[in-house]
C-alpha cells in the first residue's frame, strides 16, 4: 500500500522519480507515495510532479535536525512523517558504551561517524546523562 524511495538517486532527476511514482499511484498499484532522506528542496520538486504522502527521515534524541526545516515543511504541506533510526543506529540502547566495547568492522557501521572520535565521546557523555534521567 505504501511505496517510497529510500535515497534520492543522484543520477536520476527528482522529477523523473516522481513521475514514475505518480504512474504507480494513478494506476492504483500503490495508495501512498513517500520519500526518505530528501531535503525540503527535493520534496518541493517531487511534489510539483506527484502527491507526496510521507517522509521517512532519521530522527532520535541524538539526531533532531529534522526539527529545523523538514518537520515544519511537512506540517505545512500535510506530509506525514515516519521516522527511522529512533534508537540512533542502536546507540541509545547503550550497547556501544559498555566497558570493553569496540565498534564493529562491518560495512553497516563503518560509515557511522558517531562511532568515531570526537563524536563517540560526545554521544557517550550525552547517553550517560540521559540514562540518569530515565
Amino acid at each position: 500500500d505504501i511505496y517510497h524511495i529510500h535515497w534520492p538517486d543522484p543520477a536520476v532527476p527528482v522529477e523523473e522519480s516522481a513521475k514514475t511514482m505518480r504512474g504507480f499511484y494513478e494506476e492504483g498499484l500503490i495508495r501512498s507515495v513517500g520519500v526518505s532522506n530528501y531535503s525540503v528542496a527535493e520534496m518541493r520538486r517531487f511534489m510539483d510532479v506527484c502527491p507526496l504522502h510521507f517522509l521517512q527521515p532519521p530522527y532520535s534524541m541524538f539526531n533532531r535536525s529534522i526539527e529545523k526545516e523538514l518537520l515544519p515543511f511537512c506540517v505545512k504541506n500535510g506530509v506525514s512523517v515516519l521516522a527511522y533510526s529512533p534508537l540512533h543506529g542502536g546507540m541509545l540502547t547503550g550497547k556501544f558504551f559498555r566497558e570493553g566495547y569496540s565498534p564493529p568492522r562491518d560495512l553497516r557501521r563503518k560509515g557511522m561517524k558517531d562511532l568515531r572520535e570526537p563524536y563517540y565521546s560526545v554521544e557517550k557523555d550525552a547517553f550517560v546523562k540521559t540514562e540518569k534521567l530515565a
